[in-house]
């Protein structure tokens, strides 16, 4: 017979006592552990509940973000298309002159300033005294009063 059932055999108030001490040890445990468990999950169920607002709200804002985003990609993209566009018709229109005389003529039809002439000398009498006005913008505008 092996040697833990020759002591329960001899003396089995005691084994009955260590059974009743394991018994009662594993019960407390138990009790422990549903306690700290009771205590524990609703922090835990809070704490996941705050997790989840987070990334609800994260989620939103990188939603909204990026639909700007997107927005602001399809302007740039129809601002694109519409300058190429503009560029082709400019493209089209444009003649490839390349002869001096060509370019001369395109000058001449700029809008320029009036030049101002050194030679006009014109008098005119403002209360009585007599004004010289050297130079003079040719603008069409008689200034005899």
């Amino acid at each position: 017979m092996p040697p833990s059932m020759v002591a329960y055999f001899e003396k089995p108030e005691k084994v009955y006592e260590r059974f009743q001490k394991v018994v009662k040890f594993q019960l407390t445990q138990k009790a422990r552990l549903g306690l700290h468990l009771f205590n524990e999950l609703p922090q835990q169920l809070r704490k996941v509940h705050k997790e989840v607002n987070a990334m609800l709200k994260l989620k939103a804002k990188l939603t909204s973000e990026l639909d700007e985003e997107k927005k602001r990609f399809e302007k740039q993209k129809r601002y694109l298309a519409y300058m190429q566009n503009s560029m082709e018709m400019v493209d089209t229109k444009r003649t490839h002159k390349t002869d001096l005389s060509d370019a001369m003529s395109n000058l001449k039809k700029r809008l320029t300033t009036p030049t101002l002439s050194a030679s006009v000398s014109e008098s005119f009498k403002s209360t009585g005294r007599n004004v010289t006005i050297t130079s003079m913008p040719k603008c069409g505008v008689d200034f005899n009063l």
